[in-house]
């Protein structure tokens, strides 16, 4: 177990002296309380609460250890060690992190894509009853369309036929005309 003073776990964790007293009030930071007045905090508690110690802060702490505690002495060598490992843990839980950022990323962008196509497939079986609905007026159309046209064609036939009798008509007139007096009353 490492412990240090509140003035060395200051230094360590980077944050002042009045924000480790309150967070050791708070509870948020456990502490030893040593003499009649003193308290020195854990390393490892330090960390917890603070994130880990940089590789420099490690020796500090094996030399405040190495002072401070004349009946417990950590090796530098392990401490550096120790301090190294729990940067890399750190970094491996940093990556975890990440990695779990991306799938959920992932899934909501599976999910959108999933509901994207569901209203794909919807729009295409409104669309089939549309088409449907757009044939059949398209049918009716055609079929006004060409009663239209066979009505027209029908009265185009009445008005040449009647045509040609009025002409046919017209030359008997003009050759009624062309008779003399006596024609016209005896034949």
């Amino acid at each position: 177990m490492t412990d240090v003073s509140v003035t060395k776990a200051a230094e360590l964790s980077g944050v002042s002296r009045t924000t480790l007293y309150n967070d050791m009030e708070s509870g948020k930071l456990s502490f030893t309380p040593k003499g009649k007045n003193g308290r020195v905090i854990n390393v490892a508690e330090l960390e917890r609460v603070y994130g880990s110690l940089k590789l420099e802060d490690a020796e500090k702490v094996s030399r405040s250890v190495n002072s401070e505690q004349n009946n417990f002495t950590v090796p530098e060598s392990q401490l550096i060690e120790l301090v190294k490992l729990r940067e890399k843990m750190s970094g491996m839980e940093n990556l975890s992190d990440q990695q779990q950022e991306e799938i959920e990323n992932l899934r909501k962008s599976l999910d959108k894509a999933q509901d994207s196509q569901q209203r794909l497939l919807e729009d295409k079986r409104e669309d089939k009853e549309k088409t449907d609905s757009w044939q059949k007026s398209f049918q009716s159309l055609e079929q006004r369309i060409a009663n239209q046209e066979k009505q027209a064609k029908e009265k185009e036939e009445r008005a040449t036929k009647l045509l040609n009798q009025n002409r046919a008509l017209k030359k008997a007139l003009d050759a009624e005309k062309n008779k003399g007096l006596f024609k016209r009353l005896f034949g």
